[in-house]
């Protein structure tokens, strides 16, 4: 997790916190290996947290979905990478993988939880530190 993608969520997560685990891994395979290794960490195993996998890469999704080993972990597909219009319908059309954005993977961060609640008003101050919802549409 980098420095300034924390200032910009306004996340205070050390570099060696055990809820974040942020690294670039070769794609499909590999990752799905990682994300087996993590659920395995005692932490995990026997707290019975969630793990949250976001990636930008369809195909990785698909790969940790078709694993039984990972189905407890939640998987995501960030809206704002390297994927194209049909591949997050495609996404949002699959039972297991939720398509976000920057303003839901702020949630994330924050809450451990995607809220995404619209109340029609005007966001509080407070509101517009947890990600600017002006920067990304799913129209991308």
């Amino acid at each position: 997790f980098c420095p300034p993608m924390a200032a910009y969520f306004g996340v205070d997560i050390p570099p060696d916190s055990p809820r974040m685990f942020a690294s670039l891994l070769p794609p499909d395979e590999a990752k799905a290996n990682a994300l087996e290794q993590i659920s395995q960490r005692p932490l995990i195993k026997e707290s019975g947290a969630t793990v949250h996998f976001i990636d930008d890469r369809l195909e990785t999704l698909k790969n940790a979905a078709a694993r039984p080993s990972l189905s407890n972990i939640k998987l995501y597909l960030a809206n704002w990478g390297y994927n194209t219009k049909s591949e997050r319908e495609e996404a949002a059309n699959m039972k297991n993988v939720r398509v976000i954005g920057l303003p839901q993977f702020s949630e994330l961060l924050r809450f451990g939880l995607v809220m995404n609640v619209d109340d029609g008003c005007e966001p509080t101050e407070e509101e517009k530190g947890y990600g600017n919802p002006s920067r990304v549409s799913d129209e991308e």
